[in-house]
């Protein structure tokens, strides 16, 4: 644990009262100064913490920024987030993930970032995404998985990701085909799966997740605004991004470890479950072209299977959908 951390920590265990910089100094064995100096660099990092003369500091709030130590503090995982690497600013979380996993980065590592300067969707679509309002993260992963299989790995991510907004703030979030999830019928996650593989198996993959949760109405521009929304919006107020990441931690490693242990049946229960179009007509694109029909169930490729409205069932590997009755 770094003297940062130890400090916050013990600071944190007295916030009803000051604590001496002598006391500090000597638990630390550093110099007074040096605790001055420490405090002035997480005050830096947006800690507020009061300094009294003659009785010491005293903890006050922590801020809303993806720092490792707020992240670990109390995170209740087995494996996943365990390592973190946290940025103010970065090109792609998916892009930096990728290099670190090639690099030899462990399973569950986690890239975080406050802004993307590239941040990207499915088919290379622009991620609108204010610097620290929202949840940039990619998660690396090495499961034992053919690479014709790994939209599994975006299933599995949506249910955790729907389930966490259930849970955290009883939204009813619910899962769009093949990588969003919605509120109300508008946008407030985005999940898109990179990978390194050879023929027959995957060795290493990125899920990067993208969710919306303090971006403003007045945020949002005016071509998103009729299909985004974020939690803020949802709720009318702002909430924790780090107890959110959190949540969306214990909740991904969760779904992947039933995965892993039980295979897709389960997890594909639970997107039928957390489905916003099964059931139901839909319109979808794939690339010049375009098919209508009733969803009648998710492939164990993560392949829609539509009754096209002509009659016959098709699988559909990809494409973008919209509800039409």
């Amino acid at each position: 644990m770094t003297h940062d951390a130890r400090l916050l920590t013990m600071l944190r265990k007295r916030a009803a009262d000051y604590v001496s910089g002598a006391e500090l100094a000597e638990r630390l064995d550093v110099s007074r100064t040096t605790v001055w100096n420490h405090v002035e660099a997480l005050r830096h990092e947006g800690y507020v913490i009061e300094a009294c003369t003659h009785r010491g500091y005293r903890f006050i709030s922590a801020p809303d920024r993806m720092l490792p130590d707020e992240i670990s503090r109390d995170l209740r995982t087995k494996w996943l987030g365990h390592t973190l690497w946290c940025y103010r600013e970065t090109a792609s979380t998916n892009d930096v993930a990728l290099a670190r996993a090639a690099e030899g980065a462990p399973e569950g590592a986690v890239v975080l970032a406050e802004a993307q300067r590239r941040g990207r969707g499915r088919f290379h679509r622009k991620w609108f995404s204010p610097p620290e309002t929202s949840l940039l993260a990619s998660v690396i992963l090495r499961p034992e998985l053919h690479p014709s299989l790994v939209s599994q790995l975006v299933i599995v991510a949506a249910v955790a990701v729907a389930e966490t907004l259930r849970s955290q703030h009883k939204l009813d979030a619910h899962i769009k085909w093949p990588n969003d999830v919605h509120v109300g019928g508008k946008k407030i996650a985005g999940i898109l799966a990179e990978l390194s593989a050879e023929a027959e198996q995957i060795n290493r993959a990125v899920i990067g997740i993208g969710l919306n949760v303090n971006i403003t109405p007045s945020q949002l521009p005016k071509t998103l605004r009729a299909n985004a929304t974020s939690v803020r919006i949802e709720l009318g107020h702002a909430v924790s991004r780090i107890e959110l990441l959190r949540a969306l931690l214990e909740h991904l490693e969760r779904s992947y470890e039933q995965w892993r242990r039980d295979g897709f049946a389960r997890v594909k229960a639970r997107w039928a479950e957390l489905s916003a179009s099964l059931g139901r007509r839909v319109e979808v694109v794939s690339g010049k072209a375009k098919c209508t029909g009733l969803v009648a169930d998710l492939d164990d490729d993560g392949a829609l299977v539509l009754r096209l409205d002509s009659g016959p069932i098709r699988k559909i590997a990809s494409g973008d959908m919209t509800v039409v009755g």
